[in-house]
C-alpha cells in the first residue's frame, strides 16, 4: 500500500476579535478570525477551538505551570461552513479566492478539563483562554472530512443515498493527509494566579 500528500503552507492569521451578546436570557459569545487567501489555487481550511487554562504550583517561591487544553464547542454562524461542535469548522475559498476573508463563528467557552487533579484549587485561582486554530488542509484531507460528515449524517434515514468515505490510498484503505495550522489565544477570564501569557 502507498500514498501520498502535500503538505499546504501556513496561513497566517492576521486578526481576532471576539464579542459577546445575550439573547432570550442566555450569552452567545462569538469570534472573527482575519486572514488573507492565497489565489494560485482552491484552498481548503478548518477552525478548531480550544479551552486553555494553566494550572500553577509555587515552590520555592517560584511558579511552575501545567497546560490544560480541551476542544470547545463552537459552531458555524455561516452556511459556506460545514462542521461544528466538538470538531472543527470546515470550508474552501470558492467565494473569496485571493482575499482577504473573515469566518465568523459561535463558541461556548468553559473550563479546559485537566489530568493534574492533584493541582485542582478553586477556579477562580486560574486565568481561561480560548484557542482559534486556523488550518490549512490538503485537499485529501478536506474530501475526507466531506465525504465523512455526509456519511455520518445520514445515519438512519431510509431515504439517504449511502456514499463512500474518501480514501486516498493506493492497494489498501484509509487516508494519508495532512496541514499547517496558524494558533492565536485570547483571554475570557482573569484569575488571581499568575499564567505564563500574561
Amino acid at each position: 500500500a502507498s500514498a501520498r500528500a502535500t503538505l499546504p503552507e501556513k496561513i497566517a492569521i492576521q486578526e481576532l476579535d471576539t464579542s459577546s451578546t445575550v439573547a432570550n436570557g442566555y450569552r452567545e459569545n462569538q469570534f472573527s478570525v482575519w486572514f488573507s487567501d492565497p489565489s494560485n489555487s482552491i484552498n481548503y481550511y478548518e477552525i478548531a477551538v480550544f479551552n486553555l487554562r494553566f494550572l500553577g504550583e509555587q515552590i520555592d517561591g517560584q511558579f511552575y505551570f501545567f497546560p490544560c487544553e480541551s476542544p470547545a464547542y463552537a459552531y458555524p454562524s455561516s452556511q459556506d461552513v460545514f462542521g461544528g461542535g466538538s470538531v472543527g469548522l470546515f470550508f474552501d475559498d470558492e467565494l473569496f479566492n485571493g482575499r482577504e476573508y473573515s469566518v465568523k463563528a459561535n463558541y461556548s467557552a468553559g473550563l479546559a478539563t485537566c489530568l493534574f487533579d492533584e493541582f485542582e484549587k478553586d477556579t477562580n485561582d486560574y486565568s481561561e483562554y480560548v484557542i482559534v486554530e486556523l488550518r490549512h488542509l490538503s485537499e485529501d484531507y478536506f474530501k475526507f472530512v466531506k465525504s465523512y460528515n455526509l456519511n455520518a449524517g445520514s445515519g438512519g434515514d431510509p431515504f439517504a443515498q449511502p456514499g463512500n468515505v474518501y480514501e486516498n490510498v493506493d492497494n489498501g484503505h484509509g487516508i494519508f493527509a495532512g496541514f499547517n495550522l496558524e494558533r492565536d489565544t485570547f483571554l475570557i477570564k482573569k484569575g488571581t494566579f499568575p499564567s505564563p501569557l500574561d
